[in-house]
């Protein structure tokens, strides 16, 4: 019994060390099959590069700083160029007459000439037309959006020849585009003291045209251009700007309407812009200094509400409690531009009942509006209707500011002559339509198309002893004319009448 029980115990030791031996190779054999099977596979992939670190520099003060790569917005993507962007100009009949249209929904922005150390001027639009044969975002915004049938040339056409357009006016529009190209610069702006305004306004030129991503002749143009405004904001706090002073905010509101503008479109393109993120993150950045900088009268005023200037200034210089209505213009057409883009932002309507209040509290006895109280300025008459247009004012006060617009004429070479005045009339005369619209077109369409420069460009539009309203600084003069110019030419199918 003893000698079974040994016998036994010893075969049962040599089964389990033989179990244990083949659990050892198998399990040996699957971790080598596995450390085999990822050195494959790392070999085949290649190692994962470290994220590199990279310098944005921008001319903004001292905005050289090292940032992540999601903010880089600089890898190139070329496109083969196409035709210019116009041949829908020969569906159009020579001359089309001017009719009567209704109220379209969403209209353009502004700037007066105030001291912005350099007498920057006037006036710029909401950019984002119907595009035509090489139009940007061929998918374009969906029906009932303010936004729809920008994109369509069939439509685009319709409403140029409904509106009062002609083959000349178009024409024109593309010629001045072509122009803008040739004055980018490398790194994607316009201008030279006021780069980050010149750039927003030469970018809502392109976008009223509907030039945008996808488009295949300018599409490397307007992507520069974008890249440019969002890399300012990203670098910079949020700031728009290549400016010191007080100056900025009139930068920071061009520049911020302009990238809304191009979201706004871009979102709804075929092809996805690859930095649509990051520039979501510079409106999301950009648009709260607006927001909270609103003077508390509803306006907004130099270097905003709360700023050290603003609280060395506050009754000194008339700042606190009066708000500026050429800054408060170009802010309001930024926040409409906000509303497009289908972002949430804190505080956002309320902003936007203030600034209206405040842009009623400023018109004058004959409907035209006032610098920083009731008065009739004509330059500032566009302005105030247009705000209201376009955020739901009072119809009453637009009613009399547009028949204040239209005592004023239209006349390039005129001692008063004053682009930043036309600009705003032109917008507010085509919002309210009918014989206002007529009457305006009729004055105004084709003297600007026959001031063009033979290269595209404008030249100054006043006569002799006319001060400049369109040198906003050494070398940015040309460009501003011009990219207003476009948008004011843009005005036929930038925007759907209401009745539609």
């Amino acid at each position: 019994m003893q000698t079974f029980t040994t016998e036994t115990a010893v075969s049962a030791r040599k089964s389990q060390n033989t179990s244990s031996s083949l659990t050892a190779l198998i399990v040996a054999g699957v971790l080598h099959a596995l450390v085999i099977g990822g050195l494959a596979i790392w070999y085949l992939a290649g190692p994962e590069p470290s994220e590199p670190e990279l310098i944005v520099s921008s001319p903004v003060g001292d905005l050289m700083q090292r940032v992540k790569p999601k903010k880089e917005l600089s890898n190139v993507i070329k496109q083969a160029p196409a035709a210019p962007s116009s041949q829908m100009t020969k569906v159009i009949t020579s001359r089309a007459a001017v009719s009567a249209i209704a109220v379209p929904d969403a209209p353009d922005m502004t700037l007066d000439t105030v001291d912005l150390g350099v007498g920057f001027g006037d006036g710029f639009g909401a950019g984002m037309g119907l595009g035509g044969d090489g139009f940007g975002s061929s998918g374009g915004p969906p029906k009932g959006s303010p936004l729809a049938d920008r994109c369509s040339p069939k439509d685009r056409a319709r409403r140029l020849a409904e509106g009062g357009g002609t083959s000349e006016t178009e024409a024109a529009v593309v010629k001045g585009l072509e122009w803008l190209k040739t004055q980018q610069a490398s790194d994607g702006s316009w201008g030279r003291s006021n780069r980050a305004a010149m750039t927003g306004l030469a970018l809502l030129a392109y976008l009223g045209h509907c030039e945008t991503y996808d488009s295949p002749q300018y599409a490397e143009t307007v992507r520069k251009a974008i890249l440019y405004l969002a890399e300012l904001a990203l670098n910079n706090d949020g700031k728009i700007t290549t400016r010191e002073g007080h100056a900025w905010v009139y930068e920071h509101g061009i520049g911020t309407y302009a990238i809304c503008e191009a979201y706004s479109l871009l979102r709804y393109g075929k092809k996805r812009f690859p930095h649509i993120d990051q520039l979501k993150e510079a409106i999301n950045m950009a648009m709260p200094i607006i927001i909270n900088g609103q003077n508390h009268d509803g306006g907004w005023v130099y270097e905003y509400e709360g700023s050290e200037w603003y609280k060395e200034t506050s009754g000194k210089q008339g700042a606190k409690g009066n708000g500026d209505t050429s800054v408060a213009g170009w802010h309001m057409q930024a926040l409409k531009a906000a509303t497009l883009t289908g972002m949430e932002f804190k505080n956002l309507k309320r902003t936007i009942r203030e600034g209206i209040k405040f842009i009623q509290s400023v018109q004058g006895p004959q409907g035209g509006f006032g610098y920083r109280s009731r008065g009739d300025r004509y330059s500032l008459a566009g302005v105030g209707a247009l705000a209201q247009q376009m955020l739901s004012g009072s119809s009453s006060s637009i009613r009399r500011a547009v028949k204040f617009i239209l005592k004023h004429e239209v006349k390039i070479g005129a001692p008063d002559a004053n682009i930043y005045g036309w600009y705003y009339g032109a917008q507010a005369c085509f919002q309210r339509g009918g014989r206002d619209w007529e009457k305006w077109n009729t004055m105004f369409r084709d003297q600007v198309v026959a001031h063009q420069s033979p290269d595209g460009s404008w030249p100054f539009e006043g006569g002799e002893g006319a001060s400049s309203s369109t040198a906003p600084g050494a070398g940015d003069a040309a460009v501003y004319r011009t990219s207003l110019f476009v948008l004011m030419l843009e005005v036929y199918y930038r925007y759907l009448p209401a009745t539609e």
